[in-house]
């Protein structure tokens, strides 16, 4: 049975890595993938086999104290002891070693990332101003500190509970007249434990005042942590080496009073250093005793770490309207993406399942070079749609049919609107000032969709497809057999259903195949763009971190981190699937050892294709973390304030522009966000993030002075006072900047009550520091 189970788990791990090796082949990465299989499996072996020597070894020490074990067995009315043969003990114990080392090592190979990057560590040449470490310790070295420590911790913990359940299961342990007996060997196997524990306690103390500074412990950076904090984990790693040096002397001598006084002492000094001592001095010092005096600005650590690299402006009030048209507004998208997603799906297409599921604004320039903003959906496949109508998909439709690849693209003038109040479409997008009232669907030159954002299923394809797609031959039994394992199905074993020349193409969602491409990163939302007949997609991708010093927490991807940049685009052609990842001119030293460790896989920037390096834009998830870090601290000149939390990001304020600003007069595709404060909410701050080619760049426009200016939620609330009466949908207020003062505009949505009527933009409101300029067409 151990056996069948041995070979079943290595048999999927093998079937599965070999898959993944000839999909990585197939996108030309098969080395690069190949170098990180054997590092996981060298991290892998390693661990298994040290804990493996560890477990087998003290439950060795454990068996040699057994002397027999005797089970009852009735013989008709007779009950008899029948002995159990010592090697059968022996095997138990050799099986429940390899068991407990492979539950503490099964997630080992996972660990190649941080031992990676601890290889590649670089000195940064910026040291923090407790500790003196280089930054670069944080990002590189610790974390693979902490991995090889919390794995010592486990092995010594977890041994230590076993082999002293086994004792007392065996009676080396007992408790009689309310003492504790233990037998000399026993107390000698255990005593060692113990010092082991206490080791890797004294590390742990040790990398404490580091995981302080990083963040990790989540305590304020000031005169506690350094009063307190750093000097109690000396003290504690002091006092780990007494209480080893205490079992030490218990394990030789016998005197259990010598090694409960050094662990009382540790355990009463670490609840006493961890939670008494520093709440007693927060209680005791004032604020302005806790402020903690720094060598080097703690602001500019959050200034790297989120990447807050752009230019501070003020803006003041104008004091009054202007009916002047600014420039700065002049062409802006007046559509809200979530608007032209409803229309689309609600006119074009006659499947029901086939549906428009995102809308992304872009920027492509017109025969006079004027770039003017669309809006572009792709019409995929809805599985959920799928499955609530079709009760049964068969496995034809789901992978080789209308369901295993997008419909088409739709293009749409996002700045202008019909007679009708529909949107206008573009037939031809290497001319968008031509635009046609009718849905019209974009020809693409270049094939069908088979990789896009919701392709979540494997396609495959006949043998005259090949060179159109990088996918996997089906082959031969065994990659047959690697390819069912992997796909989790059994027609990959059938030669009369899936034919040997046919094709295979998996991890076709454009996210994932970035993910798997370079599973070093994480990749963002994908965004479609149209490439001479062609459609692609960019994706930015993300590098973040846990612990950095003096940096601010703020969730992403599901976990607190306080290290968030976007140092590379990864781009997948929709009809081909071939997939590049490029690193950015921004990179941080973060996604620069990255580019170092993986050259095969992460192309530099100045190789980015002229064609998209257009349409490179402003990372939507950094954006939304880097709002939630300005809320934290003093926006009003951010770029030299200190830390205050005062603001609010404003509800549904982030939006998509294309124009200029106060600091930068290009017309460019902008990603921006208004941050409020007061009750009730004034405009504090408008948050400008704009990619300038490969370079990322984030604005600040500050209003002087502040709570002068309604805010987005003033705005929204006033708007939908004055249409109480209407039956209407109002998009988001876009708080638009210049050198003016600031403009604020909503569009007004017909809500399509009546049957048959298709959304359509009614009225636009359009505000002026405060001032209303009007509500109409």
């Amino acid at each position: 049975m151990v056996g069948l189970v041995v070979l079943l788990l290595g048999g999927r791990w093998l079937s599965v890595n070999l898959a993944d090796l000839m999909w990585a082949s197939s996108l030309g990465v098969g080395d690069a993938h190949l170098d990180q299989l054997r590092l996981r499996f060298a991290l892998l072996a390693w661990a298994f086999s040290t804990a493996a020597l560890w477990c087998i070894g003290n439950l060795y020490l454990v068996f040699r104290t057994i002397g027999s074990v005797h089970v009852p067995r009735r013989l008709g009315n007779i009950e008899i002891l029948e002995a159990i043969p010592r090697q059968y003990i022996a095997y138990a114990f050799g099986v429940l070693g390899l068991l407990l080392a492979f539950a503490m090592t099964h997630d080992a190979g996972t660990w190649w990332t941080v031992r990676a990057l601890a290889a590649q560590a670089e000195t940064i040449g910026v040291p923090d101003p407790i500790l003196g470490r280089d930054v670069g310790y944080y990002l590189f070295t610790l974390p693979w500190n902490r991995t090889l420590h919390g794995f010592a911790v486990m092995l010594a913990i977890v041994m230590l509970g076993i082999v002293s359940i086994l004792y007392f299961a065996v009676g080396a342990i007992d408790i009689a007249a309310r003492r504790i007996q233990i037998s000399e060997t026993a107390r000698r196997h255990i005593g060692g434990l113990l010092v082991a524990v206490a080791l890797v306690l004294f590390w742990g103390y040790r990398l404490e005042p580091a995981e302080y500074v990083a963040g990790l412990r989540g305590v304020p950076y000031d005169t506690i942590l350094t009063d307190v904090r750093i000097p109690t984990s000396t003290l504690l790693s002091a006092l780990a080496i007494l209480a080893g040096a205490c079992s030490a002397f218990w394990m030789v001598f016998g005197r259990m009073a010598i090694v409960g006084f050094g662990w009382v002492a540790l355990a009463t000094f670490s609840v006493t250093g961890h939670h008494l001592a520093p709440a007693v001095a927060n209680g005791a010092r004032n604020r302005e005793e806790r402020r903690l005096e720094l060598s080097v600005p703690g602001r500019s650590f959050v200034r790297e770490a989120f990447g807050l690299i752009g230019r501070d402006t003020i803006i003041g009030a104008s004091g009054g309207a202007t009916r002047q048209r600014n420039t700065a507004i002049d062409g802006g998208p007046v559509w809200d993406p979530f608007a032209i997603n409803v229309f689309l799906n609600q006119v074009v297409g006659d499947d029901p399942v086939m549906r428009v599921l995102d809308v992304s604004v872009a920027q492509y320039p017109t025969a006079d070079s004027n770039r003017v903003p669309v809006a572009i959906g792709v019409r995929d496949v809805d599985l959920v749609a799928v499955r609530q109508r079709d009760s049964v998909v068969t496995w034809q439709e789901a992978h080789t049919g209308r369901y295993s690849m997008a419909a088409d693209v739709w293009v749409v003038r996002a700045d202008e609107v019909s007679a009708s109040g529909g949107p206008l479409f573009i037939p031809d997008i290497t001319t968008p000032g031509l635009t046609i009232e009718q849905p019209f669907a974009l020809t693409l030159r270049a094939g069908p969709i088979r990789f896009s954002s919701a392709a979540s299923e494997y396609a495959v394809f006949d043998d005259d497809e090949p060179s159109a797609v990088t996918a996997v031959r089906v082959g031969g039994v065994f990659r047959r057999l690697a390819l069912a394992w992997k796909l989790q199905s059994l027609r990959f074993l059938r030669f009369s259903r899936i034919d040997s020349d046919a094709y295979v193409a998996w991890t076709r969602s454009v996210g994932e195949r970035l993910e798997a491409y370079a599973p070093f990163l994480t990749f963002g939302h994908a965004y479609p763009v149209l490439d001479d007949g062609r459609l692609v997609w960019l994706a930015p991708g993300y590098v973040l971190a846990e612990g950095f010093p003096f940096s601010v927490p703020t969730r992403a991807r599901g976990r607190t981190v306080r290290f968030f940049r976007a140092g590379f685009v990864g781009v997948v052609d929709a009809h081909t699937g071939t997939t590049n990842v490029y690193s950015l001119s921004s990179a941080d030293h973060l996604s620069n050892a990255w580019s170092k460790l993986a050259p095969e896989l992460i192309q530099p920037s100045d190789l980015i294709p002229s064609t998209l390096l257009p349409h490179i834009r402003y990372p939507r998830e950094l954006f939304d973390a880097q709002l939630r870090v300005l809320a934290s601290l003093n926006t009003n000149n951010f770029s030299r304030g200190a830390f205050r939390p005062s603001l609010t990001p404003a509800s549904q304020s982030t939006f998509w522009w294309t124009g200029d600003s106060p600091a930068d007069t290009t017309n460019r595709l902008r990603l921006r966000a208004a941050l409020e404060r007061g009750d009730p909410p004034a405009l504090s701050a408008v948050v400008d993030g704009v990619a300038q080619g490969a370079r990322l760049r984030l604005d600040v426009f500050n209003m002087r002075p502040p709570l002068q200016v309604p805010g987005p939620s003033q705005v929204a609330a006033r708007v939908a006072t004055e249409l109480s009466s209407r039956a209407v949908v109002p998009g988001n207020v876009k708080t638009i900047p210049t050198n003016r003062g600031i403009v604020s505009i909503q569009a007004i949505y017909s809500a399509g009550t009546v049957d048959g009527e298709h959304p359509k933009l009614l009225d636009v409101f359009a505000g002026f520091d405060g001032g209303a300029l009007g509500l109409g067409r």
